[in-house]
C-alpha cells in the first residue's frame, strides 16, 4: 500500500510539472531585455528548467528562481564581479551582482541586485532603488537620462532604458527611479520550435 501511495505521489507530482510547463509555453512569450542582457549564456535557460510548480499554483503562488547569487541553492552559478567607478570615492572597485528570475502570466522579468542597488522589471520598463536621496531638482535632471547613468552594469552598457521618473523611496534614504524598456520577443526553452529534438 506505501509502494501504490508513492506511486501516485510521484505521477501526480510528474503530472503537476507537466501541466506547469504547458502554462509555461502557452502564455510566456516576452522578457525583460534586461533579463536577457544580464544572464549568461545557458545561464537563464538552466534556470528556467529548474522551476517547480510553486505551493498554491495557479491561484497563488509567485514564480521565481535565483539564475546567480551568493546563495545559488538553486542554481550552480554563483554571483559575477564587475568593476565599477564608486560615485563617493571616484575609485574602482569591484562589486557582485545577483540575478533573480519572475513569472508573470506572459513575461519574464528579474530582479538584478548591484551592490546597494536594486533593479526590478516589469512590462513596460521598470525600476531602480538606489541608497541615496535625490532631491525634486536632482529627480527631474534625471527624466530623459538612460539608467547607466545612474548605475554602472554591463547589462545597462549602450542600452537606451529611458529613466522616467524619479521620487523618494519608502526608506527615507532610498530613491526609486523609473525607466522605460520595451520588452523582446522569448521563449521557454521547451517552447523554441528550433530546439525540438527531432
Amino acid at each position: 500500500m506505501l509502494g501504490e501511495l508513492s506511486r501516485l505521489s510521484a505521477s501526480s507530482a510528474g503530472k503537476r510539472l507537466q501541466i506547469f510547463r504547458e502554462c509555461l509555453s502557452r502564455n510566456i512569450c516576452l522578457a525583460s531585455p534586461m533579463l536577457l542582457r544580464a544572464c549568461r549564456p545557458d545561464e537563464l535557460d538552466e534556470a528556467v528548467w529548474g522551476l517547480r510548480p510553486p505551493h498554491g499554483w495557479p491561484l497563488h503562488g509567485r514564480i521565481r528562481i535565483k539564475v546567480r547569487g551568493l546563495e545559488g541553492r538553486h542554481s550552480r552559478h554563483g554571483p559575477v564581479g564587475y568593476l565599477i567607478d564608486d560615485e563617493r570615492t571616484g575609485q574602482r572597485i569591484e562589486i557582485m551582482d545577483q540575478v533573480a528570475l519572475r513569472l508573470s502570466w506572459r513575461m519574464a522579468h528579474m530582479t538584478l541586485k548591484v551592490g546597494e542597488a536594486v533593479v526590478s522589471t516589469k512590462d513596460d520598463g521598470g525600476q531602480l532603488s538606489i541608497p541615496r536621496a535625490l532631491g525634486p531638482s536632482e529627480g527631474r535632471a534625471l527624466e530623459g537620462r538612460p539608467v547607466e547613468s545612474v548605475i554602472d552594469h554591463p547589462a545597462l552598457a549602450g542600452a537606451t532604458y529611458t529613466i522616467t521618473g524619479a521620487r523618494p523611496g519608502l526608506i527615507p534614504s532610498r530613491s526609486l527611479i523609473d525607466f522605460a524598456a520595451a520588452p523582446e520577443e522569448w521563449r521557454v526553452p521547451w517552447r523554441r520550435p528550433w530546439e525540438l529534438p527531432f
